[in-house]
């Protein structure tokens, strides 16, 4: 059988056939550009639409994942990582030139899943060993699977307008994902009026960011949010101004600031990500980076804050499904020797004094609640027990 080649918006892209979970045949169509490489003067900047290229571009290998280090494979991208995965049924119709091929308005055109991953903003990709398609695909159903900038890359704001970098360039980047599906899904037999957009942790809370944003308007029909929402405090960030002491840049102007982020080697910004990490002294909340409330602009992703605008009812009205799971909190889990003191279980976006007497008196009540008479002077959570009391703590704490 043929390798499938499918024409898009920019060109002629090669995919290949893979096998689902029930044995079954799909197509798969991995690394394909949805914007510009956001590198040199696009560094933090909103996202452009890929450029159109010659011949037949080979979609069979991923495309490399936002520049980072990750929590558990280390592995280290590149800024040139705005592309997506198709996975679909997918029949003969592929190996028609396009004006051959049926539009979008026949029946036989599949649902569209379109899937966000989590990572804390800073981590995680479309890699298909992770985020592969063999069981979602045993159903009727074509997939998507994007990737977005992390970090700094992704999340960078600035106040001075000037410089033209107020923010949620991540966020911009989904919009401008949902819009190339929109523009090139039907030659995947996918539907652009059938649309779902899925997600997990901070996937969740993008999607449902997603929702919000009068920019994202019209490109999806139904959501799903998967342990997180757009409301979790973590889930926004600080501008540059904000985060200059933290950065050590406590004697620079922002445009000063801006310009030397802007030229640095990409490892150099991990390791000012590791620094703003260190001081922060929960570990798990990376509030460095994130939702940014934008001054009013055509090109602004949200100017009002999340639960403003769900009080106000003014977002996009679809069908959502929202959930969590059970035992979320066992990959939070593998971070516990660093909570050994019972001030560590007082939820960060209370912005209680640290060692106010109510701060002390709520550490007492929430660590009496699901520990007892712990004493955490000892190694933590030893038994299976005490384990999984750790992990259902972390579980409403964190989703």
């Amino acid at each position: 059988m043929a390798d499938p080649i499918v024409r898009v918006e920019q060109g002629k892209i090669k995919g290949k056939i893979e096998t689902d979970i029930r044995g079954g045949t799909f197509y798969s169509f991995k690394g394909i550009p949805y914007g510009k490489p956001p590198i040199g003067e696009l560094r933090f900047k909103a996202p452009e639409p890929a450029e159109n290229w010659t011949g037949i571009r080979d979609c069979t290998k991923d495309g490399s994942p936002s520049f980072q280090v990750h929590q558990f494979y280390n592995t280290i991208g590149s800024e040139d990582c705005l592309h997506l995965n198709v996975y679909t049924p997918g029949v003969n119709i592929f190996l028609l030139p396009q004006e051959n091929q049926v539009q979008n308005t026949l029946p036989y055109l599949k649902p569209v899943m379109v899937w966000i991953h989590g990572g804390a903003l800073i981590n995680g990709s479309n890699k298909s060993s992770i985020h592969g398609p063999e069981f979602i695909l045993a159903e009727d159903v074509v997939l998507v699977v994007i990737n977005y900038r992390l970090g700094l890359l992704g999340f960078l704001s600035c106040e001075d307008v000037n410089l033209n970098v107020p923010g949620n360039a991540a966020f911009k980047d989904m919009v401008l994902a949902l819009k190339w599906i929109k523009q090139n899904i039907s030659n995947f037999l996918g539907d652009p009026n059938n649309v779902t957009i899925f997600g997990e942790s901070v996937g969740a809370a993008s999607v449902d960011a997603l929702v919000l944003s009068p920019m994202a308007k019209g490109l999806f029909h139904k959501a799903i949010l998967q342990s997180l929402s757009v409301i979790t405090p973590s889930f926004c960030g600080k501008t540059l101004k904000e985060l200059a002491t933290d950065m050590d840049f406590k004697n620079h102007t922002e445009r000063e600031i801006f310009d030397i982020l802007k030229h640095s080697p990409a490892e150099k910004l991990l390791m000012i990500q590791d620094k703003l990490e260190k001081k922060i002294p929960n570990s798990m909340r990376k509030k460095y980076v994130g939702l940014i409330i934008e001054k009013p602009s055509d090109s602004a992703f949200l100017t009002i804050s999340p639960l403003e605008i769900i009080k106000s009812g003014k977002y996009n009205n679809i069908p959502m499904i929202m959930g969590y799971n059970s035992m979320e909190g066992l990959v939070p889990q593998i971070f516990s020797a660093k909570w050994k003191t019972k001030g560590e279980f007082v939820p960060h976006f209370l912005n209680l004094t640290k060692g106010s007497t109510a701060f002390s008196l709520l550490a007492e009540k929430v660590v009496t609640h699901y520990f007892g008479n712990k004493d955490f002077s000892k190694e933590p959570f030893t038994d299976v027990t005490e384990s999984n009391i750790f992990n259902k703590f972390f579980s409403h704490y964190l989703f």
